[in-house]
């Protein structure tokens, strides 16, 4: 086994490690999902159906969008990655299997963080902030 060889077997098996938190994050997301079948089931159960209840009933269909978009973008590529380079095997070695596995994944690199912004617009509404300040706010931080 060459350098090279070596070297990508240490990339992939860092990206190995980082599947761990992605297991954790899927476990919240599960948790999530839990806690949104609750309130949406509470929604139902309460008396005369009003504005506060739609507000909150969309509060909720958004963040549980948001964050399944957000799970999938952050997960998705990194668990498929995975899935291709170990369960893929070529005759190639392990260079032709990255660069399969490559080919197939670069449409997980597509995906965009809009979900976060969303969210992060419906909390500064929430708090009285103006979205001027809140586009202040992320272009600081870019910076």
């Amino acid at each position: 086994m060459g350098p090279e060889e070596q070297h990508l077997i240490f990339v992939e098996a860092k990206a190995l490690l980082l599947a761990v938190p992605m297991m954790v994050v899927l476990t919240g997301y599960g948790a999530f999902l839990l806690g949104f079948v609750v309130a949406v089931q509470s929604l139902t159960i309460r008396g005369p159906w009003g504005r506060p209840q739609t507000i909150l009933l969309l509060c909720l269909v958004t963040i549980l969008v948001c964050f399944t978009w957000t799970v999938l973008d952050n997960g998705g590529g990194l668990l498929m990655i995975h899935r291709l380079m170990f369960m893929q095997t070529l005759e190639q070695g392990i260079i032709a299997q990255l660069q399969a596995a490559d080919k197939e994944i670069v449409i997980w690199g597509y995906f965009f963080d809009w979900p976060v912004t969303i969210l992060a617009s419906i909390t500064y509404i929430i708090h009285g902030s103006s979205f001027y300040t809140l586009y202040h706010l992320f272009t600081a931080s870019l910076e």
